[in-house]
């Protein structure tokens, strides 16, 4: 396969390198996009994903002139994978078969010390979603097909013990599930069967999880609303057993007893243990341990990256102090990330996917890591950024 990223830089993720490739920009009035076949990966083999980008360095940074901040950083980025199309797992009568399509979605992003991982799911509804992993350089690993269709909204990584958590949906209910590394490792998507989760939670505070992120011991979840006053960030706190080096993780429960019930069936149903009201329509979430980033984006109007810091007061904790900038349409999921020569906050886009570039000019066809630094030379303080104020946590109804 072929590939046109170039200038690639070694940033790291919680301490993770992660190298990356290049990205893009967009308006609500599109000119048609014609794919140069002679920039396509020249064979996709059976089980992989493509991985070339659909515009040039040259084109990309054409594309991005109204987000100088995405424009500036092109040599720091990965390329999505999947543009040119990708294998997943279609049910059929006795079981699963591999089957390509042109239509991945790409929603989730997150980091280990060794990959990149990138969900998706099947716009038409014909495969089983995937997680997309790609090395530091961008090269592909290999995909691993989920057993079900959903949105994968979300994922987040736990590098202290090798875990990827997936947004999920089971039975119209919220899911978050957990798939080891170990797991991740010796998965192969040619033996035409979804990968196996060590541990689901049924997220009892939520209806969906549209966004989550991961860290210090703790997931960050949301549901993505167009309505503010139904928009919220719960936290899950997790704990673990102690495992001798080697031995398998064990998960044993969210937060402590009040917030985990357990249903006849097996089934671990969990409440949150703090959540704060947040603006409508965000799609991704990230905490650096210093600052929340929230992803807003919906339509083909300009997305808004936005940083909040915690205030405490007494025992009562908020987020403020918001800054914004614009970015592209159509951002879903944001990451964090460092190094010793700075600090990043990585979008990502679905605009590349065919069904959404053909709605704007300015598509993102590359992963991008921006400076702590470039961000808030491009940002603004936003007085219509509110205040994330603690909410009672919610239970939803269901069994």
């Amino acid at each position: 396969m072929r590939r046109t990223a170039s200038g690639l830089m070694r940033v790291c993720a919680a301490g993770l390198f992660f190298a990356l490739a290049i990205p893009f920009s967009l308006t609500a009035c599109a000119r048609p996009f014609e794919v140069d076949r002679e920039r396509a990966d020249d064979v996709i083999p059976v089980g992989t994903a493509s991985v070339n980008p659909l515009r040039t360095d040259k084109e990309f940074q054409a594309a991005m002139s109204g987000y100088p901040v995405i424009r500036d950083a092109f040599s720091n980025a990965v390329n999505v994978p999947g543009l040119y199309g990708a294998y997943g797992l279609a049910a059929a009568k006795d079981g699963y078969v591999l089957a390509r399509s042109d239509g991945f979605t790409p929603q989730g992003l997150a980091l280990s010390e060794e990959f990149v991982f990138i969900s998706a799911y099947d716009h038409d509804r014909q495969l089983n979603s995937v997680i997309f992993i790609l090395d530091l350089d961008g090269r592909f690993i290999k995909t691993i097909s989920l057993d079900n269709k959903a949105h994968v909204g979300g994922i987040g990584y736990d590098s202290e013990r090798g875990v990827l958590w997936v947004g999920d949906r089971r039975e119209g209910r919220a899911v978050i599930s957990a798939v080891e590394q170990e797991v991740i490792d010796s998965y192969d998507i040619e033996s035409k069967q979804p990968v196996e989760y060590g541990l689901s939670f049924y997220i009892d505070s939520l209806p969906a999880t549209s966004s989550l992120s991961f860290s210090e011991d703790v997931l960050w979840a949301g549901n993505f609303s167009n309505e503010a006053e139904e928009s919220q960030l719960p936290l899950f706190s997790l704990e673990f057993a102690d495992v001798a080096e080697g031995d398998d993780v064990t998960l044993t429960r969210a937060g402590d007893s009040n917030h985990v019930r357990i249903t006849k069936s097996g089934e671990i149903h969990i409440t949150a243990d703090v959540a704060f009201r947040t603006p409508k329509e965000v799609q991704g979430i990230a905490w650096d341990g210093e600052y929340l980033y929230l992803a807003q984006s919906f339509g083909t109007k300009d997305s808004k990256l936005s940083r909040y810091e915690p205030v405490l007061d007494g025992e009562d904790a908020t987020f403020g102090k918001g800054r914004s900038i614009a970015l592209p349409p159509y951002l879903e999921q944001v990451a964090v990330a460092e190094n010793d020569e700075a600090n990043y906050v990585i979008p990502l886009f679905e605009s590349a996917q065919p069904t959404y570039r053909k709605k704007v000019d300015a598509f993102v066809d590359r992963v991008v890591a921006l400076t702590r630094d470039a961000f808030e030379d491009a940002s603004a303080d936003d007085r219509e950024a509110p205040q994330l104020t603690e909410i009672p946590v919610t239970v939803v109804d269901g069994d």
